[in-house]
Parts: structure tokens; C-alpha cells; sequence
């Protein structure tokens, strides 16, 4: 990304997100550099060479992650070019222990909502299965997914805050639209995602209106 100028100098809360991901920018000066230091070494280059990268900073990366922040599942680390990156990335979690747990804690028990949801969510709503109310624990797994695409703690978003408040661009409208229909088979449309009046409350409301269509669907069906 390039500071100082154009885009970002024009919308700073999108420049903020992107450095807490670990995303380092160029001015335009050294974007200049970049671009001279490239033609120069033209005719020098073997069609094998690797090409020119810039911005990725592994060491701020790790970082994101010995704080609790899922970085592997977003951004550049996804792309095969990755690979090595990420897999080391994922081996330091594990040998440190921080693995995530999925599913329904034994030693927690399911609220009774839990009971009347669609079977083929259970699995993914089970890790906030001990919230107050189905709401409650859509607004959960929301506003967790959320912290880490924008990387800002859970406890430091306001859920009643627009999206575009927190500098949501098209690119993390799109990872937060596919994540919603993995987790609760419901399509947000993008464009609700990219709204000024969109929020997680709001979020959590239509979602919850989607889960309880499906189970009124099957139990109408059985």
C-alpha cells in the first residue's frame, strides 16, 4: 500500500486497518524506488527470478498471532505462494499451545435454545452454545470473526457501529460475506455488508431471522 498519498492519505481508518494487519506501506518516494530498482535489473533478470514483493512483514504477522488474532485465514496467507509462511505460522501456534478448540466445551452446558436449531449448524454455533439466547451467540461468533478481519480486540468494538466505521473495504466485505454462509447458510448480501447503516447488532438480528426460518423449515418438514 502507499501512504501519504492518494487513496489512503484520503481515508485513513482503511490505512489503520491495514497496518494492524501487518501490512507495511511505501511513500511515494520509495514506491519511485521500487519502480526504478524494478527496470533496472530488467535486463539483467532470468525468467525464473522471483518477482518483486513488498508490504508483507512476517515479523509484525507473528506478532498478530502470539496475540490471539487468526492471521492464517485472510489476506496473503491464503494464496499457495504462502504456503511455507503460513505453515510455519500455524506450527508455532500449535507448539504453543494455542490452538483453537471447536465444538461444545463438556464441561459447558448448551443453553436451551441450543436444542431447537438446525442440526447441520450445531457444530458451528456449539462453541457459544452457553449464551443467554440464539442472538446473543450469533452477535458472539460475529463480532469474534469480525475482530479478526479488521484485527482490533473483541472488547474494543462497538457492535452497534457501522462497518464502514471500522474502514471495511470490498475485500473484507467479501471474506466476512462467504464466512457467514460457511458458519450459518445465510446470504448476506454484499451490498448490506458495504451499507453506512450496517452494523454487527444488525448483523446479528438478520442472521437470527435466517436460523429460525430454517428450523421452522424442518420442523414443518418432519
Amino acid at each position: 500500500m502507499i501512504s501519504e498519498v492518494g487513496y489512503l492519505h484520503e481515508n485513513p481508518e482503511i490505512e489503520a486497518l491495514l497496518l494492524r494487519k501487518g501490512i507495511q506501506p511505501l511513500n511515494e518516494e520509495e514506491f519511485l524506488q521500487v519502480v526504478d530498482l524494478a527496470l533496472a535489473s530488467e535486463a539483467d533478470r532470468r525468467a525464473d527470478d522471483a518477482h518483486l514483493l513488498t508490504g508483507l512483514e512476517p515479523t509484525a504477522i507473528r506478532e498478530l498471532s502470539a496475540k490471539g488474532f487468526d492471521v492464517t485465514s485472510h489476506g496473503v496467507l491464503i494464496e499457495a505462494r504462502a504456503s511455507v509462511l503460513l505453515a510455519s505460522l500455524q506450527a508455532e501456534k500449535e507448539s504453543s499451545g494455542q490452538s483453537p478448540s471447536s465444538g461444545l466445551d463438556a464441561n459447558v452446558a448448551a443453553a436451551p435454545w441450543f436444542k431447537d436449531i438446525p442440526a447441520s449448524l450445531k457444530p458451528n454455533i456449539a462453541p457459544e452454545a452457553d449464551a443467554p439466547s440464539l442472538r446473543d451467540a450469533i452477535l458472539r461468533l460475529i463480532k469474534k470473526r469480525f475482530s479478526n478481519l479488521i484485527l482490533m480486540p473483541a472488547d474494543q468494538i462497538n457492535e452497534g457501529k457501522t462497518l464502514t466505521g471500522f474502514g471495511v473495504d470490498s475485500m473484507i466485505a467479501s471474506e466476512f460475506r462467504s464466512w457467514f454462509w460457511s458458519i450459518f447458510a445465510v446470504d448476506i448480501p454484499f451490498l448490506d455488508l458495504m451499507s453506512a447503516q450496517t452494523s454487527l447488532e444488525l448483523l446479528a438480528k438478520v442472521v437470527e431471522g435466517k436460523v429460525d426460518e430454517q428450523s421452522h423449515g424442518i420442523d414443518q418438514g418432519a
